[in-house]
């Protein structure tokens, strides 16, 4: 079975930059970041969010996250797309 990572780096960036504006002095970034954060959790799932969040509060590295196994149609499918 393929594994990937369950986060990328980028994504645990974007996360935590969404995140951290969330708790902004200024209003209006709040919103935009809250805005944002709920597109982010749509595309991304609540799961894997979650998982960031947790790794992060526990003082985790903005890294690529621990491997997962792919389902087999998602590794077929992604291979389409190369």
């Amino acid at each position: 079975m393929k594994q990937k990572p369950h986060w990328t780096k980028a994504e645990i960036v974007e996360f935590d930059e969404l995140v951290d504006g969330v708790s902004s002095l200024h209003q209006l970034e709040r919103i935009d970041c809250r805005l944002r954060l709920d597109e982010f959790v749509k595309a991304h799932g609540k799961a894997k969010c979650d998982a960031m969040f947790a790794h992060l509060e526990a003082g985790g590295a903005k890294e690529d996250g621990p491997m997962v196994d792919v389902p087999a149609d998602e590794a077929e499918s992604e291979g389409e797309h190369q």
